[in-house]
């Protein structure tokens, strides 16, 4: 309790205060089931006064995913926007299976014209071509961690009321798929 009230002089004289939350109240779970399940709030964003009069900070608890601890997403705005967005190569597109097949189909497209123009043409091409196949095969791969976050969030809830056997598998099953989509992200952030 002594090291607790220390904690909290520190904050009181940093003249700290916490962020406002969204999502799951519990940031730890002890990984147990049914009367031994322990869920505690230990994860907690601060900031000061000055620091919340130039930027507004939302905190969202994500769900847990591969650890006993949710991470914290901390939002700030105002966020300004950079015009158009850059054709992005993905370094997950090589690990599908039909990429090499798709860029083959839209190489392979005769083009009339000199060299140089030629292997513009065909870049400019399958540019074109693979934004689209992106957006058929992977989508919007920010909005799927969304919802599949939301899912593990909810299943996550229903553990909590009724921590039964079923609960737990079906939360497994959902961290299982947030956990492929997050190496889809990581992929891309490479």
């Amino acid at each position: 309790m002594r090291k607790s009230r220390e904690f909290q002089q520190c904050i009181d004289e940093a003249e700290l205060r916490e962020v406002t939350l969204y999502g799951s109240v519990f940031t730890w779970w002890n990984g147990r089931n049914g009367e031994q399940a322990i869920w505690k709030r230990l994860d907690r964003c601060f900031v000061n006064e000055q620091w919340e009069t130039e930027l507004q900070t939302h905190v969202q608890h994500l769900s847990k995913g591969t650890s006993d601890h949710s991470p914290l997403l901390i939002k700030l705005e105002p966020q300004r926007r950079l015009g158009r967005k850059p054709f992005t190569f993905l370094n997950v597109w090589c690990d599908h299976e039909k990429f090499m097949g798709v860029v083959k189909r839209s190489w392979e497209e005769g083009v009339d014209g000199n060299a140089m123009y030629t292997f513009m043409t065909k870049l400019k091409r399958l540019r074109a071509v693979l934004k689209r196949w992106n957006w058929e095969v992977f989508g919007d791969i920010f909005a799927k961690i969304k919802k599949l976050e939301g899912m593990v969030r909810e299943v996550e809830c229903e553990m909590q009321d009724c921590p039964s056997e079923e609960n737990v598998i079906k939360y497994r099953k959902a961290q299982a798929e947030l956990q492929k989509q997050i190496v889809i992200e990581e992929k891309y952030w490479q």
